[in-house]
């Protein structure tokens, strides 16, 4: 997000947002504690969110890839 924490927290929303119209809840939690933590000014644990971010990001394309290709 280039260091501002008005985009980061921007595209933790359209994140959330778009996980949670495919039914990816953990992801949309995860974006959402992500989001409120910017907008609060606590990044303390800012970089272990984005982990989970990202693994669970990576795990409901997984799981989206073999849902649309295997039916």
């Amino acid at each position: 997000a280039g260091g501002d924490p008005g985009t980061l927290a921007e595209r933790a929303h359209r994140l959330k947002g778009g996980a949670r119209t495919l039914g990816a809840f953990q992801l949309a939690d995860l974006c959402q504690q992500l989001e409120r933590m910017v907008k609060g000014g606590k990044m303390d644990s800012g970089q272990s969110l984005m982990d989970q971010i990202k693994a669970s990001a990576d795990q409901t394309g997984t799981l989206l890839r073999e849902r649309f290709t295997n039916h």
